[in-house]
């Protein structure tokens, strides 16, 4: 399978792929309940809204890249986190925005999983999500990035103009 020139290319989700983001969507966030895990929410979406997008970035990501998304819905400790999809026997982490202009950016308290190697961001909202590009975890999590975001809460932060084809990644 080639990943090159994947940057930019819309992915539209088809009812049936939207059903299913918005079915494990749904459980992850009744499990996150069950399991007392507090929400660090400072959107003006739900986190419903937000799980929703997430789960269908994710799944707009394996389609484009012609693997399988992470159907789990336990509740995951940061430090064990997997990732959403495994690419080429890397473990990513899909970030998404709504923002047409976003960037890769991710809560410092969230990014202490040793078993991510790599980021891509979606942009876009169900059905309809756009690949920006990806970036290594080296090159992402570091003290060089943080920036306080909303509400001054130390977040990792990348330009979408950072970001590359899987090709030129060096791990």
């Amino acid at each position: 399978m080639s990943t090159s020139k994947k940057i930019g290319t819309e992915i539209i989700l088809n009812p049936i792929e939207m059903g299913v983001a918005k079915f494990i969507a749904k459980h992850r966030d009744e499990m996150n309940r069950k399991n007392g895990l507090k929400s660090a929410n400072i959107s003006v979406q739900s986190d419903l809204e937000i799980h929703i997008n997430g789960c269908g970035a994710e799944f707009a990501f394996c389609k484009l890249f012609n693997t399988y998304p992470d159907f789990d819905v336990y509740s995951r400790k940061t430090e064990d986190d997997q990732g959403d999809a495994i690419l080429f026997g890397k473990k990513v982490d899909v970030k998404t925005t709504k923002l047409e202009n976003g960037n890769l950016i991710a809560p410092q308290w969230k990014n202490n999983s040793k078993e991510i190697e790599l980021y891509a961001l979606m942009i876009g909202e169900l059905p309809i999500y756009i690949f920006k590009g990806f970036m290594t975890k080296k090159e992402f999590i570091k003290e060089g990035r943080i920036r306080p975001l909303r509400n001054d809460e130390p977040t990792y932060f990348a330009g979408v103009n950072e970001l590359v084809e899987f090709e030129t990644l060096q791990f």
